[in-house]
């Protein structure tokens, strides 16, 4: 996995690391398409968290591939600001937020027993849709 794309720093981990990433999209589509779509309140709650969560990722990828800051002032971050760092700073905060996001959505489900009946009412119609 080391080696690298003809001429470019970006490697073949990259790119594994990126179609990850975007089969990551694929269960978050699926689960919008199974709960009617972006209309449903269930839906229009929860897809932001699931937006952070890719920021927050997006961001320590950001960092991982393209060493900033070190890149731009070397020898400067050699101890503490460096890329790697900064990696683990947003992974971790990633982590934390969807901790704390399923924390909040299984109290609301207990407060609210028949949020998950309700949030998938419409679909009576849709075959592919699980019924609790």
């Amino acid at each position: 996995f080391d080696r690298k794309i003809v001429g470019s720093r970006i490697g073949y981990l990259h790119i594994i690391y990126t179609s990850i990433i975007i089969f990551g999209f694929c269960p978050t589509t699926h689960w919008v398409y199974l709960h009617g779509g972006l209309s449903n309140s269930h839906v229009a709650n929860w897809l932001g968290d699931i937006f952070v969560l890719y920021g927050l990722i997006g961001l320590a990828f950001f960092f991982y591939v393209t060493l900033i800051p070190e890149r731009l002032y070397p020898g400067a971050f050699d101890l503490v600001g460096c890329s790697h760092q900064w990696w683990h700073i947003f992974i971790l905060s990633a982590m934390v937020f969807w901790q704390r996001a399923g924390v909040d959505l299984l109290s609301f489900y207990r407060m609210h027993e028949s949020s998950c009946r309700d949030s998938i009412s419409p679909l009576l119609g849709n075959s592919s849709a699980v019924y609790l």
